[in-house]
């Protein structure tokens, strides 16, 4: 989660994976797994060994590429298959979509694999439609994301300050708390919001979000708000829904575009 959010956002959601019982090790490599008749006993550590009789890995989605690079199909810097707008490959007449295909960010240009499987869908239906004869065009993307993580969900899009800062994006950052719904009603759940914003024109270049609820539905948004160019000019002065069930006077999103522009003394 390093590369997609930022300490401040996973605090809370390190907090609750502890309280409901779970054990973090940070800076731990895995090293081995022991155990005897097939039965799993003990994962080995860098930090010594963790009885276990059961052992989930996550990792990475890797481009399953073997067959089309035989066929003489170009793979660019991230393993994956270069396509352009249409997913047409390098080959004449052949189409690719999906995890095998790397797919150019749109805020820093650079090919990136592994997307989601809304992202896949949509790459389907335009090489579908090209393929067929049509003409459609699939767009660089942003890449929003969201999870429920221990008690609370977590969700962003594009970069993190931490992502920003490792690949040298200049940025000036909002931070805002605020609530899912009027305070007064029932079932009321915080939502932090941190935006980015490159320095020089204030367009959005990042968000990210943790709260009880309407993360998804913020991280869509804030998607198309970095497609399209919007400021955080624009986040500060935005027209929201205050309706006590489901949306607060406040929007978190508009408050902490209004903290960037503090800032900025603007």
């Amino acid at each position: 989660m390093s590369s997609a959010t930022d300490p401040d956002i996973m605090e809370p959601v390190q907090e609750s994976w502890i309280e409901m019982g779970a054990k973090l090790h940070f800076n731990t490599k895995v090293t081995g797994f022991v155990g005897d008749g097939g039965k799993l006993r003990e994962v080995t550590t860098s930090q010594g060994g963790i009885q276990a009789d059961l052992v989930v890995v996550a990792t990475k989605k890797v481009p399953n590429v073997e067959l089309a690079t035989a066929a003489g199909l170009k793979t660019g810097m991230s393993g994956g298959l270069i396509v352009d707008g249409r997913m047409r490959t390098s080959v004449s007449g052949v189409y690719a979509a999906g995890d095998c295909t790397e797919i150019p960010h749109g805020v820093s240009n650079v090919p990136i694999q592994g997307l989601s499987g809304s992202h896949a869908y949509a790459q389907g239906k335009v090489a579908g439609v090209n393929a067929a004869g049509g003409t459609r065009e699939y767009q660089a993307v942003y890449v929003p994301w969201g999870m429920v993580a221990g008690k609370w969900m977590i969700g962003g899009v594009s970069f993190s300050e931490t992502l920003a800062t490792a690949l040298g994006v200049p940025f000036v950052v909002g931070n805002a708390q605020g609530i899912s719904r009027a305070r007064y009603y029932p079932d009321v759940k915080p939502v932090k919001v941190k935006l980015l914003a490159e320095p020089e024109h204030l367009r959005l270049i990042g968000a990210q979000l943790v709260g009880g609820e309407g993360i998804k539905e913020r991280a869509d948004f804030l998607a198309m708000a970095v497609r399209t160019g919007i400021t955080i000019n624009d986040l500060a002065t935005m027209e929201n829904v205050y309706s006590p069930p489901i949306g607060a006077l406040n929007e978190p999103i508009s408050l902490a575009a209004q903290n960037a522009l503090s800032k900025l003394g603007k």
